[in-house]
């Protein structure tokens, strides 16, 4: 009887174990219908498939959406997509016993959210304990908790319990959706033009669309707004990969809407998370210059020349990611913050062309990769015109606040090496040479500097009262003034004048000034 007893209680283990057993592995697998989604079909599809929430999602949740409401802000709503991606990164974690955004032989956390068909800007959060109630007090605590981030509209929480050691591993995944898709393919079997379509946030406005074609170059497309606020492009496709970015013009500038890869004949890459450089805790200038390297091999990988480090512009670009850090907010415009033009402003500097990126993550590798992802800010960083970067990086927390300023300055260029620039491309418009008549040079002279000093173009009456003032004859007589930022561009001015050629005209005054904001004012008195 003993025997029969034991060998019961033995089977009744065994079988409770099997279940335990059971049971714990379904905290860690997705199952077979859920997995099949992790490789959307479409962008902004409904997702056909049951996410249940638990208790446990369900608690935070409602914290999440209460601490939100106390702060004014509107409460967030769940996406079956998100909560996919955050379910799908808990069992990673759980599996791995790992608490972190890059795991062992999976792709990174932003590669999955476009496989599973999310385009829109996310950010994440990840907890690990043993108690719930400590993983809510987490996510309340902080100085700038990412739950209170502006723009934010949606929402994925995937709860995944071990019982062995008992621990829960949560992902939180938050979405900002400033647009609205309507159904787009993720991948075409075959070369054709497909239609995007799409609807805006409150407060967004002024749409484009930037598209990464297979050989890298990236092309801006024509939008269209038809009735009842609904925007569309038209994209042409053939074989290879392709990216599609919507931006859109708010609050703070000109944002992400949202950044769609899409396949065409092609298999879907499965990128690797790989080792990363991290941010030290010592040295604010290495990460600067490491991310100034990364930039560069981009560059050379597309045949063009490298960027030349300016510190100048690197202070620029760090009280911005201050700024943004302070805020918790990353955009180009903080409400009683300069922008990029006033700082340049502010610092002097005298720029032709000006361009900025701005990023924040837990790594400059992953930085720059997702910045070379988006086809505006790839189109910065492979911008042939520029010529210098400066890189400011703040680490808040475990979040590095990026910005890359990019210029190409306009050189100081001097009175008598301007005049003798502009003579020399004059004479090359002449079958004969013009003189340059010193006298009528300092009257010219005088009227570039007044109009440096003042800002904007004078009319050229007074130059003829100066002559005659001065007692200089002349049968023939003509003035020009002309203003820009470069050599060139002045240049083709003069160039188009009917005067410059004609060959009545013998001497010539010629007056230049750049002025503090580095442009040019040219004035030209020709004389028979």
């Amino acid at each position: 009887m003993k025997k029969l007893f034991g060998f019961v209680l033995l089977s009744v283990i065994l079988w409770g174990g099997f279940h335990l057993i059971r049971l714990h592995d379904q905290a860690i697998f997705l199952s077979e219908k859920q997995i099949s989604l992790l490789n959307a079909s479409h962008y902004a599809s409904e997702k056909d498939v049951p996410i249940t929430s638990g208790r446990e999602e369900n608690a935070i949740l409602e914290r999440i959406n209460s601490l939100r409401v106390s702060k004014g802000l509107l409460p967030l709503k769940p996406d079956k997509s998100a909560v996919l991606l955050a379910v799908h990164h808990s069992a990673l974690m759980r599996k791995q016993s790992r608490l972190e955004f890059d795991l062992v032989g999976q792709s990174s956390l932003e590669t999955r959210k476009t496989d599973i068909g999310i385009s829109d800007t996310c950010f994440y959060a990840l907890y690990a304990d043993t108690n719930i109630s400590r993983v809510l007090e987490q996510i309340e605590g902080g100085e700038d908790p990412l739950y209170s981030k502006s723009g934010l509209t949606h929402v994925g929480i995937g709860v995944v319990r071990q019982l062995f050691p008992l621990r829960y591993w949560v992902t939180i995944v938050y979405v900002k959706r400033i647009a609205h898709l309507d159904e787009f393919p993720t991948y075409i079997p075959r070369s054709s033009i497909e239609t995007l379509r799409w609807t805006l946030e409150e407060n967004y406005s002024k749409p484009a669309v930037k598209l990464t074609i297979p050989t890298g170059e990236v092309k801006e497309l024509t939008v269209k707004r038809l009735t009842g606020g609904v925007y569309e492009a038209e994209i042409p496709f053939s074989q290879g990969k392709y990216t599609v970015e919507i931006l859109a013009s708010g609050p703070y500038g000109v944002e992400v809407a949202h950044v769609i890869p899409v396949y065409v004949q092609v298999q879907r890459e499965k990128e690797l998370t790989r080792k990363r450089y991290h941010f030290p805790d010592t040295d604010e200038e290495n990460p600067e210059k490491a991310m100034f390297e990364l930039l560069n091999r981009d560059r050379a990988r597309h045949n063009l020349k490298p960027l030349q480090f300016s510190p100048d512009l690197c202070e620029i670009a760090r009280i911005h990611s201050r700024n943004m850090s302070k805020s918790g907010k990353v955009v180009h415009d903080l409400p009683g913050y300069p922008n990029l033009g006033e700082r340049l402003q502010d610092a002097r500097l005298k720029v032709l062309k000006q361009a900025e990126n701005i990023a924040s993550d837990v790594t400059i590798e992953d930085a720059q990769e997702n910045l070379m992802k988006s086809p505006g800010h790839r189109q910065a960083i492979l911008d042939s015109d520029f010529s210098h970067v400066g890189i400011g990086i703040v680490r808040h927390k475990n979040l590095l606040y990026i910005t890359q300023n990019f210029v190409s300055f306009i050189p100081e260029v001097g009175p008598s090496e301007g005049k003798r620039m502009l003579l020399g491309r004059i004479n090359q418009l002449r079958r004969s040479p013009l003189r340059e008549n010193a006298t009528i040079s300092s009257i010219a002279q005088k009227h570039s500097e007044k109009m440096a000093a003042s800002g904007r173009m004078m009319s050229t009456g007074s130059l003829k009262d100066r002559l005659d003032s001065m007692g200089i004859k002349f049968r023939q007589i003509s003035f020009l003034v002309v203003s820009g930022p470069t050599i060139e561009g002045i240049a083709e001015e003069i160039r188009k004048s009917q005067n410059i050629g004609s060959s009545s005209m013998e001497e010539i005054g010629i007056g230049f000034r750049q002025s503090d904001d580095g442009n040019l004012w040219v004035t030209i008195i020709l004389k028979k």
